[in-house]
């Protein structure tokens, strides 16, 4: 049977369980640039250990196998932007395709109460599925990093 856990800024993700969190969402995240202190700073913010507006995890595991995470962080946006956004959605390659991401979807959207937005890679094969949850695409992110101004100089 999968059990679900969530933390936040009143439960904290315990000390012991943190590193092979943020090890598994690294290891399992389909974006394979993302790197330890990245998934870090967004459990920090999500669990609120920096200032922040603060979020939850959620993690879906069997026995003791982790199967799934997701990491949900508040916005601080009201005026019609979404409240939270999913930063990441992580599910071990033996449980992709058989539901635990699209439940951990289900139940991060209930806890956002439905204002909630996620970034996916155009390559993804993941789209149709979050179409199929509800999720709208909306815009095109372009982004320009302190390192890209640098080169282009």
């Amino acid at each position: 049977m999968v059990k679900h856990t969530m933390y936040n800024a009143f439960t904290k993700v315990p000390m012991f369980e943190k590193s092979p969190l943020i090890n598994f969402i690294r290891e399992n995240s389909e974006n394979k640039e993302v790197s330890a202190l990245m998934v870090q700073e967004a459990i920090d913010y999500a669990v609120k250990e920096i200032p922040s507006f603060g979020g939850f995890i959620l993690t879906a595991q069997e026995e003791d196998k982790m199967l799934g995470a997701i990491v949900v962080n508040k916005t601080g946006l009201n005026g019609g932007n979404p409240k939270h956004r999913v930063v990441y959605l992580s599910i071990h390659d033996d449980y992709r395709q058989v539901g635990v991401g699209s439940e951990l979807i289900k139940k991060a959207v209930h806890f956002a109460k439905g204002d909630i937005s996620l970034r996916v890679s155009y390559e993804s094969d993941a789209i149709e599925r979050y179409k199929s949850l509800g999720f709208q695409p909306k815009y095109v992110e372009m982004r320009l990093s302190a390192k890209d101004l640098t080169l282009n100089k």
